[in-house]
């Protein structure tokens, strides 16, 4: 069972998976570090919102990074 909290709410999703599935997720989830329940809510979240990419800042001067000088 997948406890998810929206705002104040607790949503709760059961999810039925086979036993070859439920030990490549625990797997995943160690190599992580976190405990299944967040692996797996993570998992449903880039799949219904999509991966957020963070696109990062400008920097002051693109000549100061250019190591090919």
């Amino acid at each position: 069972m997948i406890i998810m909290k929206f705002g104040k709410r607790i949503h709760r999703i059961g999810i039925s998976v086979d036993d070859e599935t439920l030990t490549l997720l625990t797997h995943l989830a160690m190599i992580d570090r976190k405990d299944l329940t967040t692996y797996v809510g993570h998992l449903v979240e880039e799949k219904v919102h999509g991966i957020r990419v963070r696109v990062p800042t400008l920097i002051e001067d693109d000549h100061k990074n250019d190591c090919s000088r």
